[in-house]
């Protein structure tokens, strides 16, 4: 197969008074164009900008809606290659490899699974 992007999307980019309209050829053209930029076009782990006086990778885009625009609507989560076992985490909003987090978060995440078992093998 080959590598795999992991993306998040935020709702309240889409939706227009608590529904989305699939209909809508404005949303369909931008954040189609959003995801193909931050995904494909310009492949994030090698396009980078300047940020604080350092190259750090693009890593989110924002969504174009009329006169509106949603900063860091599409969030890039992680690339992984299709034969890889990764755990994400979501907190906060924010995906996040397992292995990125500081370590007392992932000891909060170990509690969480210690206290999933138990429960089920009640």
């Amino acid at each position: 197969m080959g590598n795999i992007r992991i993306v998040t999307i935020s709702e309240d980019a889409i939706k227009e008074e608590g529904k989305i309209n699939i209909e809508d050829k404005d949303l369909q053209l931008n954040l189609g164009k959003a995801v193909l930029d931050l995904m494909a076009v310009n492949i994030p782990m090698f396009r980078q900008k300047l940020k604080e006086n350092k190259l750090s990778p693009i890593t989110s885009h924002e969504l174009k809606r009329g006169n509106s625009t949603y900063s860091n609507c599409i969030i890039l989560a992680g690339e992984e290659h299709s034969y890889n076992e990764t755990i994400y985490f979501f907190n906060k909003g924010i995906l996040t490899r397992i292995d990125e987090l500081d370590l007392d978060v992932i000891k909060e995440i170990k509690n969480k699974v210690d206290d999933l078992i138990k429960n089920r093998s009640l």
